[in-house]
């Protein structure tokens, strides 16, 4: 009994036992065994393609527009509906990525944030879902990513202060707020503020003393693995975040 077991980006074309042809299957049974058989396997390359762009989301909405330049040197990897990685590529100087030789299906396209960075884009898991059959694959499967604005405090503090953060400037409507590792950062502002996006980083903590008005974020939360926010309940109910 033979299995026949084609490499990734190829499928079979064709299975001859015996000389006579046994269609494209993936495994063949000899029933006589006391005499010499011979089998062969021939293989085509798959042909569809899976494509998109990493880029520098400037304003932070979630789209890619004019001026919206490419990340060079991100990586994209491919998966398989098992979460399995069939494949792992960077981006080119103008933030492209390809993927070809695929077979029809359907597949996960991910990218690896880089540090100090929140995506905007794609919404929800922040991955592409693609199925591919018949034409040429799918293209237009973007990521958009914009640089946080860091507390760069290294010993915590609160979030009031200018100067806790990178550039002096507080977080604000068109900015991303960045809580860095191993950092403890207390929301402080009795009437509240609206940021754009916010990233806490593995380590790094996000709580908020009392009486402070809401922290609304209009575009993304991102808590890494072993990241905290922690909001107290107001008495009249709700949350504060």
């Amino acid at each position: 009994s033979f299995t026949i077991t084609p490499d990734f980006n190829f499928r079979i074309d064709s299975v001859i036992a015996d000389g006579v042809r046994v269609d494209s299957t993936t495994s063949y049974t000899f029933q006589n065994v006391t005499a010499g058989h011979t089998i062969r396997a021939t293989f085509l390359a798959d042909s569809l393609t899976i494509s998109g762009m990493v880029f520098n989301d400037l304003n932070g909405n979630g789209v890619k527009e004019a001026g919206d330049t490419g990340l060079v040197n991100w990586k994209v990897s491919l998966k398989d509906l098992s979460d399995t990685i069939l494949d792992s590529t960077a981006t080119d100087t103008g933030g492209h990525y390809l993927f070809s030789q695929l077979a029809e299906g359907s597949y996960t396209v991910s990218e690896r944030l880089q540090d100090d960075w929140i995506q905007t884009s794609p919404s929800g898991l922040g991955t592409h879902a693609v199925t591919i059959a018949g034409g040429g694959g799918s293209g237009g499967n973007d990521f958009g990513n914009v640089p946080g604005i860091k507390f760069v405090n290294p010993s915590g503090g609160i979030w009031s202060v200018a100067s806790n953060w990178q550039g002096n400037q507080l977080p604000g409507a068109t900015t991303p707020a960045m809580i860095p590792a191993s950092v403890t950062v207390t929301f402080d502002l009795s009437s509240g503020v609206t940021i754009l996006s916010l990233r806490v980083r593995t380590g790094g903590r996000l709580t908020a003393a009392t009486g402070v008005g809401p922290l609304r974020v209009t575009r993304s939360v991102l808590i890494d693995p072993g990241g905290k926010i922690e909001f107290p309940i107001p008495s009249g109910g709700g949350t504060d975040f």
